[in-house]
């Protein structure tokens, strides 16, 4: 892989040298660029590994054979892209399109609005704690 790595780098470097504009911009320009492109870069990750990412927790649950039904898998790639945040303190929709998003949990909260009172349990016979029928002292 590194190899492969810095072939294309160098291929990307014999590029860029013998194209034209390269000349003609000054370096404060070009560090612009370079700024703008890694700024775009850190916006999209690729995992590798099974168990990294969203695809790869995702997976997990599948195999786990927890069943996402469709809206379950909707909640979570809410959850994904406005709740977990980077060390930084963004989240991807924020470092997606470049905006504050208020917070999930609080947003959430005031549109739940009240919730319903729990149902009310069945109504069963009180046992009679005087009538020891099943005391082994009591039989015969």
């Amino acid at each position: 892989m590194k190899a492969s790595y810095k072939k294309a780098w160098q291929e990307a470097l014999n590029a860029w040298q013998t194209y034209q504009m390269s000349h003609i911009l000054s370096d404060e320009e070009i560090e612009h660029w370079k700024n703008w492109a890694i700024w775009m870069v850190e916006k999209f990750q690729r995992t590798y590994s099974a168990v990294e990412g969203r695809n790869g927790w995702l997976s997990q649950m599948y195999c786990n054979g927890r069943c996402l039904n469709t809206l379950r898998l909707k909640a979570l790639t809410a959850i994904h892209n406005f709740d977990l945040r980077r060390a930084d303190g963004t989240n991807s929709a924020e470092r997606l399109f470049d905006k504050k998003f208020p917070d999930l949990f609080e947003w959430t909260l005031e549109r739940v609005g009240s919730l319903s009172l729990p149902r009310e349990g069945r109504k069963g016979s009180v046992p009679n704690s005087l009538n020891l029928q099943n005391c082994p002292a009591l039989s015969g």
